[in-house]
Protein backbone atom coordinates (compact mmCIF):
# COMPACT_ATOMS: atom_id res chain seq x y z
CA UNK A 1 0.00 0.00 0.00
CA UNK A 2 2.81 2.19 0.90
CA UNK A 3 4.61 1.80 -2.32
CA UNK A 4 1.69 2.31 -4.39
CA UNK A 5 1.34 5.65 -2.33
CA UNK A 6 4.80 7.09 -3.12
CA UNK A 7 3.98 6.13 -6.79
CA UNK A 8 0.84 8.11 -7.15
CA UNK A 9 2.07 10.91 -5.11
CA UNK A 10 5.57 10.92 -7.58
CA UNK A 11 2.73 11.15 -10.18
CA UNK A 12 1.32 13.76 -9.34
CA UNK A 13 4.34 16.06 -8.39
CA UNK A 14 4.79 15.45 -12.61
CA UNK A 15 2.29 17.33 -12.71
CA UNK A 16 3.14 20.54 -10.29
CA UNK A 17 6.81 20.73 -11.39
CA UNK A 18 5.95 22.01 -14.68
CA UNK A 19 3.30 24.26 -13.00
CA UNK A 20 5.96 24.98 -10.23
CA UNK A 21 8.51 25.59 -12.79
CA UNK A 22 6.04 28.29 -14.96
CA UNK A 23 5.10 30.31 -11.79
CA UNK A 24 8.93 30.92 -11.24
CA UNK A 25 9.14 33.00 -14.34
CA UNK A 26 6.28 34.87 -14.03
CA UNK A 27 6.99 38.86 -15.18
CA UNK A 28 6.41 39.71 -10.92
CA UNK A 29 9.34 37.41 -9.64
CA UNK A 30 11.67 37.69 -12.15
CA UNK A 31 11.22 41.21 -11.96
CA UNK A 32 12.77 40.73 -7.94
CA UNK A 33 15.70 40.13 -9.14
CA UNK A 34 16.15 42.94 -11.77
CA UNK A 35 18.64 45.46 -11.01
CA UNK A 36 21.80 46.43 -11.48
CA UNK A 37 23.14 43.76 -8.77
CA UNK A 38 25.90 41.22 -10.24
CA UNK A 39 27.29 38.51 -8.29
CA UNK A 40 31.28 37.89 -9.43
CA UNK A 41 30.37 39.60 -12.22
CA UNK A 42 27.04 38.04 -13.99
CA UNK A 43 23.67 39.67 -13.76
CA UNK A 44 21.42 38.41 -10.79
CA UNK A 45 18.77 37.78 -13.25
CA UNK A 46 20.83 35.24 -15.28
CA UNK A 47 21.68 33.91 -12.70
CA UNK A 48 18.79 33.35 -11.14
CA UNK A 49 16.66 32.39 -14.63
CA UNK A 50 19.99 29.24 -15.25
CA UNK A 51 19.77 28.40 -11.87
CA UNK A 52 15.55 28.00 -11.71
CA UNK A 53 16.45 26.06 -14.94
CA UNK A 54 19.09 24.06 -13.64
CA UNK A 55 16.80 22.73 -10.88
CA UNK A 56 13.67 22.04 -12.68
CA UNK A 57 15.95 19.79 -14.93
CA UNK A 58 17.29 18.23 -12.41
CA UNK A 59 13.98 17.84 -10.21
CA UNK A 60 12.56 16.21 -13.35
CA UNK A 61 15.49 13.86 -13.63
CA UNK A 62 15.15 12.99 -10.29
CA UNK A 63 11.50 12.63 -10.79
CA UNK A 64 11.96 10.28 -14.25
CA UNK A 65 14.12 7.69 -11.98
CA UNK A 66 11.72 7.33 -9.34
CA UNK A 67 8.74 6.59 -11.84
CA UNK A 68 11.36 4.37 -13.56
CA UNK A 69 11.92 2.69 -10.46
CA UNK A 70 8.95 2.29 -9.24
CA UNK A 71 7.28 0.52 -12.27
CA UNK A 72 9.02 -2.69 -12.96
CA UNK A 73 6.70 -3.69 -15.87
CA UNK A 74 8.53 -0.98 -18.49
CA UNK A 75 11.54 -2.38 -17.66
CA UNK A 76 13.28 -4.44 -21.34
Amino acid sequence: MEEAQRNRRDRDLTVLLPVFGALLFLPPIVRLFTGPVTLFGIPLIVLYIFSVWALLILLCLRLARRLHLADPGERR
